[in-house]
Order: C-alpha cells, then structure tokens, then sequence
C-alpha cells in the first residue's frame, strides 16, 4: 500500500470481526475485498490488513535553556520531554529542520521515558538573528516506532541575540 493513501475498512465476513477488508482510495490498486466476494480471511491474507490499535503518545515537551555551544552562532539547547500516557515512550530520533533555527540533521536517540517520567535532550542549533527577531514554526520532531511528535516553537531573540525558543504546541503523526 502506498504511504499517504486513504484506507477504507470494514470488518470482514469471514473472520468474525478479527480482521478488516481494506480498500485504498485514490492510490491506483485494491488492497482487498474479501468480505465482499463472501471468501474468508485467511485464505486471502496476502490482500488483508490486520489493524491494531497504538495509542498516541502523550506528552509535555518544554525548553530547558538555550546556551552558548562550541562555535559563533551555535547554541546548545536542552528541551524536557514529559511522559504523561500508560505505556514507556522510547524515542528513536530527533531533528529540528528550521532554516533560522537549526539542528545537525536528523539525530539518532535511544531514550526511554517511563509513564510518569521525564528526560532531558540537549542538542546543537545554528541560529544567528539580531535581537528582537521572531522566528515563528520552529519544531523539534521526535519520531518513536509508531509516531512522530512535534513540537512548534516561537524563537524570540533577546538583546544579546540569544535564541529563546518557547513550545507553543505539540501534535502528532501516525507512521502507521
């Protein structure tokens, strides 16, 4: 099935609600149409999706600080990352794509969070603005096995011209 297709599903005849018969929509191919031919699933189950449910993540992310890094215009920025849901949370990868408030590329990560836990990640951001600039939809994006969580920021730029980024939402998307 094509990533980003839309799925169309009901429960299969045949299987007494344990598998859904799927149709994409708008991707050019059927993934299946079992229960409407009257055959069970499991003879067809190269063309049925087995569906199980992830629940979404919940979260708090908040900037710690932001600090001067190694180099000119590099600063060292440490978010706290919250698990507010009933199962551990373990991140895989961080990156933060914003051209005036930018990370080192997509960075690996083996951090688990247990329910009710938090952990601190600190990463390099590139950032050179002169004071008083607002740079708005900046994102942290952390990706688990089943989700990616971003985290838009608003980065307003002290006197100094130090970054101060503020998370202003967190959202999620579905790698399913």
């Amino acid at each position: 099935m094509d990533r980003g297709a839309i799925v169309r599903a009901a429960p299969c005849l045949g299987s007494a609600g344990a598998c859904l018969q799927a149709e994409t929509i708008g991707a050019g191919h059927s993934v299946g149409r079992a229960a409407a031919a009257g055959r069970s699933c499991p003879g067809l189950a190269s063309r049925t999706l087995m569906l199980t449910s992830v629940e979404a993540p919940a979260v708090r992310i908040e900037v710690e600080h932001a600090q001067p890094g190694a180099y000119s215009r590099q600063w060292r920025v440490a978010w706290r990352i919250t698990n507010l849901g009933a199962q551990p949370l373990q991140l895989d990868d961080a990156w933060i794509p914003h051209g005036r408030f930018r990370g080192e590329g997509h960075i690996p990560l083996t951090l688990s969070v247990g329910q009710g836990d938090s952990r601190r990640i600190e990463l390099n951001v590139a950032a050179d603005e002169p004071p008083g600039t607002i740079v708005e939809n900046a994102y942290l994006i952390l990706r688990t096995l089943h989700w990616r969580l971003f985290a838009r920021m608003t980065v307003t730029f002290d006197a100094a011209g130090a970054p101060r980024p503020v998370v202003e939402t967190v959202t999620f998307q579905s790698l399913q």
